[in-house]
């Protein structure tokens, strides 16, 4: 029975197949016996198109497929909207279906007005990943489609000129047919008829022995499918004598020898400088070529005529590649396209799947050739950084400093000044940008210490002449984003695996690199490469607006990470409503209260997990002098959970007042000895003011309860004055110190310090308020808190300063269980200890604050896990951390600037809402297969 089934099954099957070839056949014999022999001769003609042309040019195109029915058109510039229109018309307009081709080496990008661009073959096959390769893939087929094109066609152009024939081995091929490989999977699971085109182009002079080793390697890539090959102008033939579009022997060698079944397209004909225009390509059809591009279509037809007249080219010929292409044609009408839709068709090709496979291809193929010094960089503190520039790149010398401090130079020639500057560097970062190189930078870079030197170049012969002890970075295109990618590389942000694709010389192999492995430092992606919707992300914008708008701050920093990628980074409005300056990546802000989780709670789990402290212990065990206090029973745990019945807030400054004037005793016009620490411009507070305070600390009251009941949270900062005087006294040392020498400077926490003053300028700085009842003036660069001025800027509850990228760097350390940029900073185990409810009645962690899940009240968004933690500042600031969707949120502003009873930024949810959305786009991107690469 089972017998009987399969025999039937397989009688229909080929019943079908009989009939769909019957078809077939019958359609391209009656199309072919319709058409004139000019019309047939038209078939083989396709004409080079001007996506951005005018009324005259799409006039002619439409009048020359009338005359002759054209084969096919290929695109040669234009926007996308412009080409998708222009496909649509001529495709509409002709009476049998068109084949459209477009050279896409860089996807769309080179060829397209505002199209993304596509990693080019090079790239690819410097990359080990096929997935990658793959997913580059999936974004060409979806511009193509997008835009109605049938034909890729990938040139494999290396990108210089060399006399040097090792780059043409069969190993360079044979990475080239990887990437064939890989793009043949990712069209045929997408049922797309692409054709993948390229003739390889060789510079130098090879022996036909060589050329036809090279050539062999080929008869993989028809194995594979190959359906198209072009040749040009350019490609070298079999012979040597003359351009492979018009050599008997190269069209022979790939028929005979390579037993290539597709089509031949010959290009750039006009280039050819033996033949009159017409006679090209009635040449090239005469030995072989079975399409020919060239918007000579009247006087080539002429002469092809004159060949078939005169006997060369037999009819029969003609019929026979006529006929292939209809057949061609026809199954690709049963894959047809339809009408291509206009509407968003640049957001279409370049969406998030283009520019993320993009720019993940770019990070990969990045080539480490070691030297003397190894990469990624680890130690960052004691270290002098300096980065010099050859030529331009916008981005290269901003990423650098976004993971130290350095010193930038950018010259035009190479001086022996500039090389004794360089030379006193610890690390020296070279980025060569210029198409070409002076000899006189070439000395200059051997002349240096090789262990300092990373040196990061496009591959190109003059990295020859480098000292082979020079560690480099190789990259294989021109664009502007490697300059984001490469400072990654060198400090481990990602991982780079690039192997070199070619050979440049004896100590530059093809195969050669280096891993770059990753220390989980920050990395800079887009938000689909996290799993994250970026049209979502991107209405972030018009709610930090609406808080500059509504006056709810003047300005603000908000940051998102996820999955150790910085994915947005933005900058709004200015510093005051005078909006003088404007606020950008490097402006610094009062961090308020997220000192409290940046600093005191870092040094006392710092502390705890080396047991130098005991949380449930009473603090008087570790500090005597609150012995006999109303402080002497409570835990470290109660304090840092606030439910040690402490006193919410005491204004201790106006102890330091006599009739709202300053008393001497603390206060003076001139710093010195006794007076160090500065309160504004013009007055400096005296050295015992410290002392003042911790014994107002000592004394201070707390909240009433019954006997006996315990206490239950209530937010204060009194116990964070008894913490920094816990630390001090462990450590030995002052907290800012402990902190910058143990966290902050290893980390390369360049702007989260105390005392910013003392590193930076004030207008780097943004100011909080203007304070007319304590100091009497704009507070700018010093701490806003009373309490924390008046102890010299550096308290446990207040005095950080940082921008938004440091303070994420932070708290994506405090994400990753304390490891960051290859450092252990926290034992396993610490981080969850600290940040988990302490108690069923207290939200809070230890230090940390909670989220009050499904809450509206709670600090954070409704949508935040309960695993969430951070802290909020009283300065309009924030920072959150979520385990579970591996996520770091930071806003910063001044939101009371000029008066800190401005409260329409919590008011207005402004930060709330602003995390709603993060959930909202990681959510989005789960509900959108389209942003996916395949």
């Amino acid at each position: 029975m089972i017998r009987k089934v399969y025999l039937t099954f397989l009688l229909l099957l080929t019943t079908l197949l009989i009939h769909a070839q019957t078809e077939k056949s019958q359609w391209v014999d009656s199309v072919y016996a319709s058409l004139t022999l000019d019309q047939r001769l038209g078939q083989l003609m396709i004409f080079p198109v001007n996506g951005n042309g005018n009324g005259e040019h799409k006039n002619a195109i439409l009048n020359t497929i009338d005359r002759y029915t054209l084969g096919g058109f290929v695109i040669t510039s234009g926007n996308p909207k412009n080409v998708a229109q222009l496909n649509n018309e001529l495709r509409t307009h002709s009476r049998l279906p068109l084949l459209s081709f477009a050279h896409t080496s860089n996807g769309l990008g080179d060829l397209l007005d505002d199209a993304q661009p596509l990693a080019n073959t090079l790239t690819l096959a410097s990359v080990q990943n096929k997935e990658l390769i793959k997913n580059n893939a999936y974004a060409l087929v979806n511009q193509l489609k997008n835009l109605g094109i049938n034909v890729a066609l990938n040139s494999y152009d290396t990108p210089f000129n060399s006399q040097n024939t090792s780059q043409v081995s069969n190993k360079f091929i044979g990475n080239l047919l990887k990437v064939d490989s890989a793009y043949f999977d990712a069209f045929q699971s997408k049922n797309v008829r692409l054709g993948k085109a390229g003739f390889p182009s060789i510079s130098g002079k090879l022996s036909k022995k060589e050329l036809e080793e090279y050539l062999n390697v080929y008869k993989q890539a028809f194995a594979n499918r190959l359906e198209f090959i072009s040749l040009n102008h350019l490609t070298s033939s079999i012979d040597q004598k003359s351009s492979a579009a018009v050599s008997k022997s190269t069209y022979d060698y790939l028929r005979k020898n390579l037993d290539f079944k597709g089509f031949i397209l010959s290009e750039d004909l006009e280039n050819i400088p033996k033949y009159k225009p017409g006679k090209t390509e009635a040449q090239a059809l005469l030995l072989g070529s079975d399409l020919l591009v060239s918007a000579n279509i009247n006087s080539s037809i002429k002469q092809m005529k004159k060949l078939i007249r005169k006997g060369d080219i037999p009819l029969s010929t003609v019929e026979k590649k006529v006929k292939k292409l209809l057949s061609y044609k026809y199954d690709l009408s049963n894959n047809h396209l339809g009408v291509i839709s206009k509407t968003n068709v640049v957001s279409r090709i370049n969406n998030p799947c283009a520019s993320s496979a993009y720019e993940a291809a770019l990070l990969e193929s990045i080539t480490y050739l070691t030297g003397k010094d190894h990469l990624p960089i680890k130690v960052l503190e004691d270290k002098n950084f300096a980065s010099l520039s050859i030529g331009s790149n916008p981005y290269f010398q901003k990423y650098l400093s976004s993971y130290s401090i350095f010193s930038h130079y950018n010259h035009t020639y190479a001086t022996e000044k500039l090389k004794e500057t360089l030379a006193l560097f610890d690390h020296i970062v070279i980025g060569l940008f210029d198409e070409s190189i002076d000899t006189k930078w070439i000395e200059l870079i051997n002349s240096l210490d090789p262990a300092k030197i990373i040196l990061c170049s496009p591959i190109r012969p003059e990295l020859t002449a480098f000292n082979s002890e020079i560690s480099k970075l190789i990259y294989y295109t021109s664009d502007d984003k490697m300059g984001k990618l490469l400072p990654q590389s060198i400090f481990g942000a990602s991982s780079s695996n690039g192997r070199l694709p070619i050979t440049l010389g004896d100590k530059l192999t093809l195969g050669s690199g280096e891993n770059i492995t990753s220390l989980d430092r920050l990395a800079f992606k887009i938000p689909e490469q996290t799993n994250v919707d970026g049209i979502t992300l991107s209405k972030i914008d018009e709610i930090a607006k609406e808080a500059i708008k509504s006056k709810a701050t003047p300005g603000c920093q908000v940051l998102v990470a996820r999955k150790g990628s910085v994915i947005y980074n933005k900058s709004f409005g200015y510093h005051t409503y005078d909006s003088l300056m404007r606020v950008d990546d490097q402006s610094i802000y009062d961090l308020a209260s997220i000192t409290k989780v940046a600093a005191t709670t870092q040094a006392i789990m710092f502390l705890e997990e080396r047991q130098v402290i005991d949380l449930d212990k009473k603090v008087s065990v570790y500090l005597e002098d609150l012995k006999g206090t109303n402080k002497e029973n409570m835990t470290i745990r109660d304090i840092l959970t606030h439910q040690a019945g402490l006193w919410p807030f005491l204004p201790f400054w106006k102890e330091t007042l006599t009739d709202d004037t300053y008393a001497s005793i603390y206060y003076s016009n001139h710093p010195d000895d006794n007076y160090p620490y500065q309160l504004s411009e013009g007055v400096y507070i005296s050295n015992i003011t410290k002392d003042s305070v911790w014994q107002w600390v000592k004394a201070s009251k707390l909240r009433s309860k019954a006997a006996t009941a315990t206490y239950d949270y209530k937010y204060s900062d009194m116990g964070y004055y008894i913490m920094q005087r816990l630390i001090e006294k462990s450590v030995n040392q002052p907290m800012e110190e402990f902190l910058q020498q143990n966290f902050y400077d290893p980390m390369g926490l360049s702007t989260l310090s105390y005392l910013p003053l003392c590193k930076f300028p004030q207008n780097l700085i943004v100011p909080t308020e203007n304070d007319n009842y304590f100091r009497k003036t704009l507070v700018n660069g010093m701490v806003h808190d009373q309490g924390a001025a008046l102890v010299g800027g550096v308290a446990g509850h207040a005095g950080l300063f940082s921008n938004a990228l440091d303070l994420a760097k932070l708290a994506q350390m405090n994400l990753q269980g304390g490891y960051y940029g290859g450092h252990e900073y926290f034992m396993k185990g610490t981080l969850d200890r600290f940040t988990s409810v302490q108690y069923e009645s207290n939200r809070r962690g230890i230090g940390w604050d909670k989220p009050v899940v499904a809450e509206w009240n709670s600090p954070t968004s409704v949508y935040a896990s309960k695993k969430s933690f951070g802290h909020t500042g009283f300065t309009g600031t924030a920072v959150w951390v979520d385990p579970e969707f591996d996520l770091v949120y930071v806003f910063l502003s001044n939101r009371i600037y000029p008066d800190a009873d401005n409260v329409k930024l919590i008011k207005n949810n402004i930060r709330t809402r602003i995390q709603d959305l993060i959930y909202q786009a990681i959510w989005k991107y789960e509900e959108s297969p389209g942003a996916r690469c395949n």
